[in-house]
């Protein structure tokens, strides 16, 4: 019971950590990045079904799963991150620039629609039976003291 307690705290530690990773881009609360996203996914899918028959995907799960395996020996995950310290951090920050100054300049959205504050009133009139029931919707409160009232005039 004790190694599955721990296995699921390994899965909601990875899980934690997924969505800390993946939810921020794909949330669209920066909506340019998401965009930019969904389109990379999008374009991915459409290649990926038009040429997804010409892959040989048994030998590509073959190597992957060989890649997983070594990866996992104390040398080779030493090598790789030597690789990845030599090769790819270096170049992480030229890549990022790069590409938001790609995602602001190509990703155009929608101007931002004119937001405005209103106040809509539901009058309601005294039915036969002595219920409330609603009757129009009106911009002014239509309350006792207000001058068409007064004036016996219909609501707006």
């Amino acid at each position: 019971m004790g190694d599955l307690q721990n296995c699921m705290e390994d899965f909601s530690q990875v899980h934690d950590q997924v969505l800390t990773k993946l939810a921020p881009p794909m949330n669209f609360s920066n909506e340019p990045l998401s965009s930019a996203l969904f389109l990379f996914l999008f374009m991915s899918t459409a290649a990926m079904f038009i040429a997804s028959h010409l892959i040989p995907w048994r030998f590509c799960f073959l190597l992957g799963g060989w890649f997983v395996i070594f990866s996992g020996h104390p040398a080779v995950a030493k090598m790789l991150a030597s690789t990845h310290d030599q090769h790819v951090a270096p170049r992480e920050s030229e890549a990022k620039s790069w590409l938001d100054t790609w995602v602001a300049s190509d990703i155009m959205l929608d101007m931002e629609p004119e937001t405005r504050e209103v106040e809509v009133f539901e009058l309601q009139k005294l039915d036969s039976r002595g219920e409330w029931e609603p009757w129009l919707y009106s911009a002014s409160p239509y309350d006792p003291l207000a001058a068409p009232r007064i004036a016996n005039e219909r609501p707006r």
